[in-house]
């Protein structure tokens, strides 16, 4: 039996597709880990922001290093045969301190003294960049980021008293829902 010039072309444009869709569920395999991570941070976090506010600060500082300690450590522990995986994971982690350092710069050069705007900058930021992974990576990326975005502005419209509370759950929860919705491939 042979096939026509067009059964070749589908047959071919299915395996294309098939290798697309196996690629993007790996890499929301792979990063699951890290949204359940830094959810659980933010989940730390902000609840300090509400609870402890004098040693918000701290804790956070705290949360960061502990967070992009264990970012390498699943980085190198997951990927000890996979060269490729492993400088991925190393780049991923590098974005995400270089988030954190831009974070920081820019609270500290804008002098934030809205303890509000500062988490909803936070929250902002990470969906902004989860939305933009999205776009290359993956619509679950895209709707993570978008999700944080949006519930970030409504909270900030609507929330005065335990804002931080909010973000908490949206971001900090959203992160770790993220995560679960990640790992379900």
């Amino acid at each position: 039996m042979t096939l026509t010039e067009s059964e070749a072309a589908a047959a071919l444009a299915s395996i294309e597709a098939a290798e697309t869709r196996s690629s993007q569920l790996e890499r929301y395999r792979r990063a699951s880990p890290y949204l359940l991570l830094w959810g659980a941070i933010w989940l730390a976090g902000f609840t300090a922001d509400d609870l402890l506010p004098a040693y918000a600060r701290q804790i956070w500082r705290g949360l960061i290093l502990f967070g992009l300690a264990a970012q390498l450590w699943l980085a190198f522990t997951r990927t000890r045969t996979h060269s490729a995986a492993r400088k991925r994971s190393v780049q991923s982690l590098a974005v995400s301190g270089l988030a954190a350092l831009f974070g920081f710069g820019v609270v500290y050069l804008m002098q934030a003294r809205d303890q509000h705007a500062v988490l909803a900058f936070s929250g902002l930021l990470t969906g902004t960049i989860y939305a933009a992974i999205g776009v290359f990576a993956g619509v679950r990326f895209l709707v993570t980021g978008l999700a944080m975005i949006g519930l970030t502005f409504t909270g900030y419209a609507l929330l005065s008293a335990h804002y931080a509370l909010w973000m908490a759950m949206i971001c900090g929860g959203g992160l770790m829902l993220a995560g679960l919705w990640l790992r379900r491939v």
